[in-house]
Order: structure tokens, then C-alpha cells, then sequence
């Protein structure tokens, strides 16, 4: 269990943050299978459209945290945060359509 001790917020007490490769595809992918910190992504439409979509969960089944659109070419990015969102079933990533490629940021637990 982490521990509060002192000024500023739980996520500033875990280790740093760290970058998940997302390969290339349009497959689904866990990219975290447990517990865990959402602190961002980077992703590329990569040659064509994309829609992205990563939840809290093992599957497209979970809680939905973002909802990622990428023109064909184009890229979007959030954070690394100072802030983060809690994940406590996993993080995983549903290509709803197209090519896309990046990494999600993470802080995972020790």
C-alpha cells in the first residue's frame, strides 16, 4: 500500500514514469496487466486514420479513460502528468480502427 507522508499527492512517492511501447498494428493490447498509474500517451496515425481508445481493465470491457483520434500522419499527445489516474484492473488499449503506433506513460507499482 502507498502511503501519503508527506505534501503533494500518492503518485509523487512512486517510482518514475515510464514509457510502454505500443508497436505498430491495429490489435488490441494489455499494455499494463496490473495495477498501475495512467500519467499519458504519444500516438501516430501511422499512414492511416486512427481511433484509440485505453481502459482501466483487461479488455475493452473496463473503464474507459480516453478516447484517442488521430488523422492519418498526425499525432497527439497528454502528459507525462503531473498528475495521474489510477488503474487498478490493468490498462489496456483498443484500436477501434486504423494503424496507430506510440506509448502510453505509466508509473508502475514496485
Amino acid at each position: 500500500m502507498v502511503e501519503d507522508t508527506g505534501p503533494g499527492p500518492v503518485a509523487d512517492y512512486l517510482p518514475h514514469v515510464v514509457a510502454v511501447p505500443v508497436p505498430a498494428g491495429t490489435a488490441d493490447t494489455l499494455l499494463v496487466s496490473g495495477g498501475c498509474f495512467f500519467n499519458g500517451y504519444s500516438f501516430l496515425g501511422n499512414g492511416v486514420a486512427a481511433v484509440i481508445e485505453l481502459y482501466d481493465g483487461q479488455d475493452a470491457t473496463g473503464t474507459l479513460l480516453a478516447v484517442v483520434s488521430l488523422a492519418s500522419g498526425a499525432t497527439d499527445h497528454m502528459g507525462p502528468a503531473s498528475k495521474a489516474v489510477f488503474c487498478r484492473n490493468g490498462l489496456f488499449m483498443h484500436r477501434v480502427s486504423g494503424n496507430s503506433k506510440g506509448a502510453a506513460y505509466v508509473q508502475l507499482f514496485p
